[in-house]
């Protein structure tokens, strides 16, 4: 697994906070001053103690010095308050705003990660990964501003202080504070693995979860309820395992931390009052100490916290930032010319393809001229090739060589964006997001009018069954268009082609998990719908495919015969073999 440094992290997250350096560097002064304001109460306690101790039997000659210093120790109060609530007003400002610009860069950056690693890695997992690391934000910056900066300012000047004060005392924090610091950072390294892996186990929950609530049909269909409730289980127990494991380690540095302290407090007094019965200290500078060393305890403690808590947060950054460091290996050139299409002509010049490394090649060799406004079918075993060609036609996936063209021009070279939406797609089992009918339809065309959307109903034969439901066009179809029948959902992705009205259109078995009743219906839009355009239909059911102008015929990735229909049933073909083998079941 690649590894990030704390460095890279923090340079990522400020450059996302970049439009806030103002109010960063605002928040910073304002820390300094809060921090500044706390050594004024050792130093105010040490003069009122002093003055008590030296005018004990005529208290009224210091009456006015002590008031001075309790109203200076009564001003530093304020700032210290006022301090602490003008950073939070700013702090919250930059978390919220950064946490919002780096969800919205996730987001756009993921949509457009290619189709490879969209198939091949869990949704849900990927969505956890970017919540995590966003809401890590307001703990990186708050340990940040309100953590690191205090315990830095306060760690240097406290020892400034007592090493001025006096070298016995002075020198013993500073080697007690390095160690303390060092010993602390191995601990919290060490944690950091345990987190790391309880984030890990914690995605494979996730995902899990996501896998069977999405399959639940297959789930009930195969009584696989049992064998998911294991795997769930099986995953569960161990993430518990790694999160036990992570918290039994923090409550031993804990131990350690909460030790440490005592000791160096209980050492640093013992020091104060073998100087005071030397007569080199004042009962004043013994509460001085104390007063300086209170500063530091909190400090201390806050500093085991600050890098457990920085430190979860960085790897949950982490797991965002690889996700963002995935290369979008499909994208359009730098100024790359849209796509000017104006008939539809399709080439492939020796196109050939595999999806990985090493493994055979899904496509080998392909040399196909599709004429524009041509209607034709690929047909085929299973994984001969036909999903693979559309894929590319698509930029899903580009070819290891050859190169495909639109009206001459190198599909790789125009903006995919554009290439995208001169290419319709219907596919056999139609994907719709949980909004309305209205929203899904308009899918095909952002800024459609409503008289648009509901012509592209009517042509899609959509619009009788919409207008007789409760709520019309505005009807939640559920996730994945569940609330709608097989054939329903397929003339709300039709009426979403029809409003897109795009030059080229595929056909992926658009049909054939169909009733007969719907199968007709579809059919008359999609007859239709090929009028004057170029139609690439993939097809399993040879009956469907008698009309079109000509059948291309894929085996292991190669093209091994093409023509019309009629033609390829006079030679001893592949297709003809296939045609016989399916004729008892839709000729009479």
């Amino acid at each position: 697994m690649k590894k990030i440094n704390t460095l890279k992290t923090l340079r990522f997250v400020l450059s996302q906070a970049k439009p806030h350096r103002g109010k960063m560097i605002v928040v910073w002064l304002i820390m300094l001053l809060y921090v500044s304001a706390d050594f004024v109460y050792p130093f105010a306690y040490k003069r009122i103690i002093n003055l008590i101790s030296e005018n004990s039997t005529n208290p009224m000659n210091a009456f006015s010095a002590i008031i001075t210093a309790v109203l200076i120790l009564a001003g530093a109060l304020i700032i210290h308050r006022v301090c602490r609530e003008t950073a939070g007003f700013f702090l919250i400002r930059i978390e919220i705003k950064t946490m919002a610009r780096i969800a919205k860069l996730a987001f756009n950056y993921v949509t457009k990660l290619p189709y490879k690693f969209h198939t091949s890695t869990f949704a849900g997992s990927n969505a956890k990964k970017i919540n995590r690391g966003v809401q890590s934000l307001e703990p990186f910056f708050d340990g940040l501003f309100y953590d690191l900066t205090p315990i830095i300012l306060t760690m240097i000047i406290a020892i400034i202080i007592l090493l001025k004060t006096h070298l016995l005392i002075g020198l013993p924090l500073a080697i007690g504070l390095m160690l303390y610091i060092v010993i602390s950072m191995l601990l919290v390294k060490k944690r950091m693995q345990l987190d790391r892996l309880r984030n890990q186990q914690e995605n494979k929950v996730s995902g899990t979860m996501i896998d069977s609530f999405t399959n639940n049909l297959t789930v009930k269909t195969f009584t696989g309820e049992k064998e998911e409730n294991r795997l769930f289980s099986q995953q569960t127990n161990f993430w518990s395992k790694c999160a036990i494991g992570a918290w039994d380690f923090e409550v031993l540095t804990s131990f350690f931390q909460g030790g440490f302290i005592a000791f160096l407090e209980i050492t640093l007094l013992s020091l104060s009052l073998w100087l005071w019965t030397k007569g080199t200290f004042k009962v004043g500078d013994i509460v001085f100490v104390q007063g300086n060393m209170g500063l530091l305890m909190f400090p201390m403690w806050t500093l085991g916290r600050f890098y457990r808590h920085f430190r979860r947060a960085e790897v949950d950054l982490q797991d965002l930032i690889l996700l963002l460091d995935k290369p979008i290996t499909i994208k359009s050139k730098k100024n790359a010319n849209k796509l000017d299409i104006k008939k539809g002509e399709v080439k492939f010049e020796q196109v050939s393809f595999a999806y990985e490394k090493n493994y055979p090649e899904a496509l080998k060799n392909i040399t196909l001229h599709i004429q524009a406004g041509e209607k034709i079918a690929l047909v085929g075993p299973s994984g001969a090739g036909k999903s693979t060609f559309v894929k590319l036609l698509f930029r899903f996936i580009d070819p290891l060589t050859g190169k495909i063209l639109i009206d001459n021009q190198d599909i790789k070279k125009i903006n995919l964006e554009s290439l995208r939406q001169n290419i319709s797609l219907v596919q056999q089992e139609p994907l719709l997001f949980h909004r309305s009918i209205y929203d899904n339809i308009a899918y095909g065309l952002r800024n459609a009018s409503k008289k648009a959307i509901v012509h592209s109903a009517q042509l899609a034969h959509a619009h009788e069954f919409i207008q007789h439901l409760p709520k019309g066009y505005q009807t939640l179809v559920g996730e994945r268009g569940i609330k709608l029948s097989g054939g329903e959902r397929q003339r709300i992705a039709l009426a979403r082609v029809f409003l897109e009205n795009a030059k080229i259109l595929v056909l992926d078995e658009a049909t054939s998990s169909l009733d007969s009743v719907s199968e007709n219906l579809i059919q008359k839009a999609l007859d239709n719908l090929m009028q004057n355009r170029t139609t690439i239909v993939i097809a399993h059911r040879l009956s469907t495919i008698r009309k079109m102008d000509r059948i291309i015929v894929f085996e292991k990735g190669r093209i091994i015969e093409q023509g019309p229909h009629e033609e390829l049933l006079t030679t001893n073909s592949l297709y003809k073999k296939l045609w016989e083998s399916q004729a008892g079941k839709f000729l009479a």
